[in-house]
């Protein structure tokens, strides 16, 4: 944070614990902690930042810029107000121009490598919405030439690198947040997928059970439901399906579990997917085969499904998204096929 001399040191205090019930989800505690410091030090920039923190968690992207403008005013020499308002530039407001220009003010002021690397990051993403993959690839450089000490501004990176079929960085941000957090689990998972891709079956097993064990470990999101809530909700998902796609179904199990058992990820499997198909699909059967050893079975994840979404409104889409791709498999289609079929 700034070190601006009218800010006092409980100002500074507040500040992060506002900041760490925002993180934790505690709005409302977070709103409390901020009219007590916007009363005691108005002007504090780190108290605006806050201010334009919590008006972002309550969609006023617009006034969320404002206060970070604002509190950048105040102390041109703080990054952070500038850093936030390239992000909101850019993923509330889709404005990449904007993000850009901001960015460039938070460039020249930045006094970390941590700092450096937020920018440079928003920055890939900017150029990355207009196509301009070259200079994607400057900041994927320059980012590499970084001392980046925050596990999840790593995994940041490295998930830039992965999207760029850039292996070695990819791999090298991955081990490196690791290094730094062993139980980043997302850095285990991308490591993974490094593996895989470089195909080395044996270390991407190795990381991806890794991953599936933190992931075990981890608290779930307020939005989770109980099991037996969960396969009502695929129950509804089902009787939504056209009728003659349900008819098809009948002879397939559709079943709710938590995430890919281990039997699965040392077979390959992703320990976060968040659907399966076992069985044979509908278009490899010819009329006088015998029924399989198998089982068709649809399988869906619960844990990984609640964690790749935001909202119980998201929760209940994604569990019908999921079932429906799964079915897809079933019959053997792309993606592209699932409209024709009554399943878009």
């Amino acid at each position: 944070m700034s070190n601006a001399p009218e800010t006092p040191d409980d100002v500074f205090d507040g500040v992060e614990r506002a900041i760490d019930l925002i993180a934790s989800g505690d709005l409302r505690g977070a709103a409390s902690e901020y009219r007590r410091l916007a009363a005691r030090a108005p002007r504090a920039p780190e108290v605006i930042v806050l201010e334009g923190m919590l008006a972002l968690h309550d969609g006023a992207s617009e006034e969320a810029v404002r206060a970070f403008e604002k509190a950048a005013s105040l102390d041109p020499t703080y990054a952070l107000p500038l850093i936030l308002a390239a992000e909101t530039y850019l993923v509330d407001l889709d404005d990449a121009a904007h993000c850009l220009e901001f960015c460039g003010l938070a460039a020249r002021v930045a006094g970390s490598d941590d700092e450096r690397a937020q920018v440079l990051l928003l920055e890939a993403d900017a150029w990355s919405t207009r196509d301009q993959d070259a200079e994607v690839r400057k900041r994927i450089e320059r980012l590499a030439a970084l001392d980046i000490g925050d596990a999840v501004l790593c995994v940041r990176a490295a998930n830039l690198a992965l999207d760029y079929e850039d292996l070695p960085h990819a791999r090298a941000w991955f081990t490196r947040a690791i290094r730094i957090d062993p139980t980043s689990a997302d850095a285990w998972h991308g490591l993974g997928i490094v593996f895989e891709a470089q195909g080395d079956r044996e270390r991407m097993v190795e990381a991806w059970l890794e991953t599936l064990a933190l992931d075990g470990s981890r608290q779930p999101p307020p939005w989770h439901m109980s099991q037996e809530a969960f396969e009502r909700a695929v129950e509804d998902a089902l009787v939504d399906l056209p009728a003659v796609i349900r008819d098809k179904l009948a002879d397939v199990a559709v079943l709710v579990e938590n995430a890919p058992d281990e039997r699965l990820v040392r077979d390959g499997v992703d320990p976060r997917l968040l659907g399966l198909f076992s069985g044979t699909p509908t278009t490899e059967r010819g009329t006088l085969d015998a029924m399989p050893d198998d089982a068709d079975t649809i399988r869906l994840f619960q844990r990984n499904i609640e964690a790749s979404v935001e909202d119980g409104d998201q929760l209940l889409q994604e569990i019908r998204i999921t079932l429906i791709h799964e079915t897809a498999h079933y019959f053997g289609l792309e993606d592209a096929d699932l409209e024709g079929m009554g399943l878009g």
